[in-house]
Order: structure tokens, then C-alpha cells, then sequence
């Protein structure tokens, strides 16, 4: 992480610059994801609650190890909403964590490809409403 001096009265202040592209919300919500496995033409699946949500990309937590660059699909189900936001992704993360005891795995998917513009657009409406709400 970069640090910015104030150049003011305290030159040696300084605060960090967060430079990710994507702010990232901590959201518990229901995410369903089927893996494709690699150099299998099995699938595996499961189901999940999201941990961090992004315009890019969202983590949740799994039992399981997942290899980065496995290709997924995603159908995340957002308040109030009836039908699930189908998206497909990439893992560009897995790593071990502890929880109640028990080792698990937090995952981050990439989000490359929503299931149409509808889908899309919900998405980017829930994300841009939170994000609002958080400063707000």
C-alpha cells in the first residue's frame, strides 16, 4: 500500500492510499456455485454465504480447497428478490482459514460474465445501493 504525505505543517503524517480498483463490501448473502474441475468433465458444487461483495468479484467460504483459475458458475440471490443473479467466474484465490474449529477455505471468484444485461443491471444497482447506504 502507497502512502501520501499531508505536505503540511507534519511532513512525516501520512496516510495509506488504498489503490485496489473495486471497494469491497463485507455482505453475508446465499451464493450457489458449480466448479468445473480441471482435466475432469465432472463438475462440483455447493452452497455458500458471501463474505465480501465487489462490482468485480465476490468470496465466500467453502469446505473445500479450490485450485485458482477453476472456471465457475454463480447464481447469488440478493434480498427481496425472487429469482438468483447467474453469473460465471474464475477463483483467483483459495486459502486456509480457521473457523468454529474447523479449517476451511475463503475463496474469491471473478466475476467475467453475467447471464444477460438484466442480470447485469441488477447487480450493478444492488452493489451501487449498498455502496450509497455505507456513506450515506
Amino acid at each position: 500500500m502507497s502512502q501520501l504525505s499531508t505536505g503540511r505543517q507534519h511532513p512525516e503524517a501520512t496516510f495509506p492510499i488504498d489503490q485496489r480498483k473495486a471497494e469491497r463490501l463485507a455482505m453475508a448473502l446465499p451464493v450457489a456455485y458449480t466448479l468445473t474441475l480441471p482435466g475432469k468433465r465432472a463438475h462440483a458444487s455447493g452452497r455458500a454465504i458471501t463474505t465480501i461483495l465487489s462490482g468485480k468479484a465476490m468470496q465466500f467460504i467453502t469446505p473445500n480447497k479450490i485450485a485458482a483459475r477453476t472456471p465457475c458458475a454463480l447464481h447469488l440471490s440478493l434480498p427481496g428478490q425472487r429469482s438468483p443473479l447467474i453469473f460465471s467466474g474464475s477463483v483467483v484465490r483459495c486459502r486456509a482459514i480457521e473457523q468454529r474449529s474447523r479449517k476451511r477455505y475463503e475463496v474469491a471468484v471473478t466475476i467475467t460474465h453475467a447471464e444477460n444485461e438484466r442480470t447485469f443491471h441488477r447487480y450493478c444497482n444492488f452493489v451501487a445501493t449498498q455502496l450509497l447506504a455505507k456513506y450515506l
